[in-house]
């Protein structure tokens, strides 16, 4: 079955397309994106991910066109699910900016190109979860803390480097510190721990990204739980004697941490809240592009 991808509107062959040396997210990692998730034919959370690329567009100084709205985005997202005849999908939505003569010195109003990018899944809600999931600490190396640490960009290198270690010890992921040794987040998710039935996830400006699905389960706790939620620095020890550890995307929506060293983790308090998001999605879909 052929796949395509949408480049600035156009519906294009994915094996017939292809960026050129000079594109600018390929040479200096100059571009953002944003991963997100179709379920039953509806774009999930739109509201939020447009108002974070947007906001995200102004801090890298690029400039956002006028057609380029939130009812633009989802349609040409919902394009390129029509095309692959797919109700359930992960989208990944590129923006670069223009190839320039600079490197450094470029017009923060001049255009961008952008691209959807389509892959098919089959779950069509947050129920997966992987069983005997184990993380482990990377330490060599720490993340900056800073605006540009919570936006989702291109330069991904810290994470790819965590990542191989994280094959190398067999395990399925691991966590970034920050300069004072608190936590940020894992390769591909945001970080949650429970204490004492406290749900606790690290600050923003502790160097973690700023996560769909983490903003939308701290709302979904404080509305609908009796749980208290606490935003701030997690020290690095507290994995070690905190009673939960759960992860959070767009994607998977929230996974269970089993195993940290020779700490071994119930589930009890995070299978409730996945509960509460899984029965979420339906309404949370309803709120959306109206």
């Amino acid at each position: 079955m052929k796949k395509f991808i949408n480049f600035n509107g156009e519906i294009l062959e994915k094996d017939k397309f292809s960026l050129e040396l000079s594109n600018r997210a390929f040479r200096f990692g100059d571009s953002i994106f944003e991963t997100i998730r179709v379920f039953d034919g509806k774009v999930i959370f739109i509201d939020q991910h447009y108002s974070r690329l947007k906001s995200t567009l102004e801090i890298v100084k690029i400039s956002i066109p006028e057609y380029f709205t939130k009812q633009y985005l989802n349609s040409e997202i919902l394009k390129l699910i029509e095309y692959h005849q797919s109700t359930n999908a992960r989208i990944r939505f590129t923006v670069y900016r223009k190839a320039s003569s600079s490197i450094y010195f470029v017009n923060s109003k001049g255009s961008f190109d952008f691209v959807i990018e389509y892959s098919e899944l089959t779950e069509n809600n947050f129920s997966d979860d992987v069983e005997d999931y184990e993380i482990d600490i990377f330490e060599e190396i720490y993340k900056p803390t800073g605006i540009l640490s919570q936006i989702k960009s291109n330069n991904v290198l810290l994470h790819s480097i965590a990542g191989s270690v994280a094959i190398d010890k067999s395990i399925n992921n691991i966590v970034l510190v920050n300069e004072k040794k608190c936590i940020t987040e894992a390769v591909n998710a945001n970080i949650f721990i429970i204490e004492n039935e406290k749900i606790i996830t690290p600050k923003l400006s502790d160097g973690c990204v700023d996560g769909i699905m983490r903003n939308n389960v701290i709302d979904i706790i404080k509305k609908q739980t009796n749980y208290k939620v606490e935003v701030r620095s997690i020290d690095k020890k507290e994995l070690l004697s905190c009673d939960e550890i759960f992860l959070t995307n767009s994607i998977i929506g929230i996974q269970s941490v089993d195993k940290y060293k020779f700490t071994r983790y119930s589930r009890r308090i995070t299978s409730r809240i996945k509960t509460f998001i899984i029965s979420n999605i339906s309404s949370l879909m309803d709120q959306q592009g109206s």
